[in-house]
Order: structure tokens, then sequence, then C-alpha cells
């Protein structure tokens, strides 16, 4: 019997006429040329409709073919390819995410790494369309039950399934490029991760036009971060963090081999306890960052430094008082980790270490008794975990909950 042929995809054709347009506004009439040449594809006639995804595919390949020292070209091209998100219909942009996913696959480390500028540029979408459930004319697939993933160094999802919301694919492919093969691609990804990250908790905190649908868009961001990292609460586990998964993939990468990677792990893992979602730093979240503190490379210790004190604000603002061991262990290991760093051999991380110990400690310290009383709270917690050597804190761990 003969196998079945199956009809080629095909796609919007402002696949390749947005990044004609990038193409001749960054780099020439000439550079278009040249890569419309490599490709051997015509720039489509928009009136004509459809085109097939193969020559949107292959004038994408042909640009980095041609540029591929040039960041500015991908991530225009990028930017080109996910303005689509706005004006396409439901089921083109999801094609195109997808066929962002299948790029992320790819064995040329420029093929994964545009992939993660395309992401980047589909997750930027300022609305909700992209995290909305598919319009009832797209069919549905068959039932298939869903695996969660078997460790955090596998966060990305499987083949992405037609009824997929599109955003839901290009966070998953950049997911995996957080664990790629290549130490660039690792760093580029996880920065993306961190920047999205924070660019939603930021929108959602603003007051005034807008901070509704940005507080709509960081939910539906930390649920399908939960989602894809296999989070869900359980019977056993009713308060499971869906940013559990993810803060075990920053911690691993925190600790990689390559100091670009490590400090792109760090500046993921602040951005995840930075969030209003976000539980407070558990003993592996501390002992990650407290080592972050100390790393041979000043940039990570610098941030290892700037994320235990933004967790260490973040927990007061939680009502500190209300779990006493957290908040104190999580001052003995900013005092551990930030204090000697104020006799840093490198005047950047000096500088930013008496700062923090001003700010955290000695300023608060001053303050108590005034109008002010709050601010005595992470001073004292910083002054009993420096001058209690661990007796108290040890006693309060020996006692557990009660």
């Amino acid at each position: 019997a003969a196998f079945p042929i199956l009809p080629e995809a095909r796609i919007g054709p402002n696949a390749i006429t947005q990044l004609v347009d990038v193409l001749d506004q960054v780099e020439g009439r000439s550079q278009r040329d040249a890569v419309m040449a490599l490709a051997a594809v015509s720039v489509p006639d928009p009136a004509k409709g459809m085109i097939p995804e193969g020559e949107a595919a292959a004038v994408h390949l042909a640009l980095r073919r041609i540029a591929p020292d040039r960041a500015e070209a991908r991530a225009g091209a990028a930017a080109g390819a996910a303005a689509l998100a706005a004006a396409l219909p439901w089921e083109e942009t999801a094609a195109l995410a997808r066929f962002g996913a299948r790029l992320a696959r790819s064995a040329r480390i420029s093929h994964r790494s545009g992939m993660v500028d395309f992401a980047v540029a589909l997750l930027d979408e300022p609305g909700m369309g992209g995290w909305a459930e598919p319009p009832p004319s797209v069919a549905a697939p068959a039932a298939a039950a869903e695996t969660p993933p078997a460790s955090p160094m596998a966060m990305e999802a499987g083949p992405a399934t037609v009824r997929e919301p599109w955003a839901v694919t290009a966070l998953a492919a950049l997911l995996g490029r957080a664990s790629d093969r290549a130490p660039t691609v690792r760093a580029k990804a996880l920065a993306a991760l961190a920047g999205l990250l924070t660019a939603a908790e930021e929108g959602a905190a603003k007051v005034g036009p807008g901070s509704e649908a940005a507080g709509g868009r960081r939910d539906a961001l930390v649920s399908a971060l939960g989602r894809l990292g296999g989070a869900a609460p359980t019977p056993t586990t009713p308060s499971s963090s869906p940013l559990s998964a993810a803060l075990a993939l920053a911690r691993i990468r925190a600790g990689d081999d390559k100091a670009t990677v490590r400090r792109a792990g760090v500046v993921l893992m602040d951005a995840l306890l930075s969030c209003k979602s976000s539980p407070p730093p558990s003993p592996p979240d501390l002992a990650a960052l407290e080592a972050a503190a100390g790393d041979a490379m000043v940039s990570v210790r610098r941030g290892g430094m700037a994320a235990l004190g933004r967790a260490m604000r973040g927990v007061l603002g939680r009502d500190a008082a209300a779990d006493v061991l957290t908040f104190l262990t999580l001052a003995a290991t900013w005092i551990r980790s930030v204090l000697p760093l104020a006799r840093d051999v490198e005047p950047l991380v000096a500088d930013a270490a008496a700062e923090e110990v001003g700010a955290l400690l000695l300023g608060p310290v001053l303050q108590c008794g005034g109008a002010e009383t709050a601010l005595c709270v992470p001073a004292a917690a910083c002054v009993l975990a420096a001058l209690d050597a661990g007796g108290l804190l040890a006693a309060l761990q020996a006692a557990g909950p009660g």
C-alpha cells in the first residue's frame, strides 16, 4: 500500500514580507536580494493568499547563512515574524509558533539562538491572544495522557498540539533552550525567561490603564510554567508552587560550569523569587544563591548578592514575623554571603555590599524606635543571625513547625 501524501503546510505571506521590510531598513536592498536569491524564493504577493511554509523557512535560514553573526538582523527577523501575531488568524499564528518550536531543535546553533529571539518576540505580544484557547473552528486532536517531565532539565514540552495556545508552544521551546548543549544559547534562553518574568511582574504592579491585562499575562505565564514543569498541586502537596520546577531548573544552571550560564541562572532565580506567586526561598534556593555570592566571577557574585537582598525585602513584605524560622534562615544566609563581600577585592562588589549592609542592617538599626519601627524586623533578624552562631537557629529547626 502506498503511503498517503500529506498536504504541504501553508502560512501567511507576511512571514516573508515582514522580514523583507526589516532587511530593507536594517541591511539594505542588496542584502535582501542576496537572502532571497540564496533561498530561491520570490517576495510573495499578499493578495495571492497563503504560501508554502517551506518557503518561509528557506528565507529565514538563508538570512542566518548570510549573516550568522549579525544579532541585530536575527532579532529584527524574529521581531518581524512575531509581529504577525497581532494580524494573523489564530491558526496561522499557532502554525508560526510550531515552526519556531521545530527550529529550536535544529543542529545549527545560530538557528536555536534565533529561535530564542523569536519566542521572546511572540511572548512579548501585548494582548492575551497568545494565551487564549483556540477558536471552535480548530479541530481537537485525539486525547492523550500528559506525562510530566522526568526532571527540571527537561521542562520542554513534547510535540505541540493544534489546540494548544501558541504562547505555551513558544514558552515550551524557550524552556527547552535553557538546557541547550551550547552555553551561549543556554545563557540567552535563561536571560530571556528572566526578562519576560520581570516585565510581566512590573506590568502587573503598575496602577492605571493596562495593568489588569498585564496581570492576566503574568498569571498566564506563571500557570504555563507550572504546567510545563509538572508542578500541579496534588492531594499530598496542595500548595505546590507553579514556579517550583522553573526554580529547580534555575538552580541547576546557577551551578553550570560556564560563568555566563551561571550568571543567567542566578538572574532567573532572582526573577522567579521576585514573582508575587513565589514562595519564600527554600533551603536549596538559599544554598545556590550563597554559592553564587562566593563565585570566582564578579558578575555572578554581584548577581547572587542582589538576589539575596531582594529575597530579604520580599520576605519582609510578606510579613516575615509570620514565619520566624524562614526569615532567620534567610537572614543567616544573607549575613554569611553579603558581609564578607564588603571587603571584596573588586571595588564594584565591595561598594554594592556596603550599600546592602547599610540598607538592610545599619540603617534600620539606627531608626529603631522611630516612626518606621517595621524596619527593625530585618535588622533584628540579621543581628541575631550574625551573633547567634547557629544556636537559636538550630534550636528552632530542632523544634519543628510547632
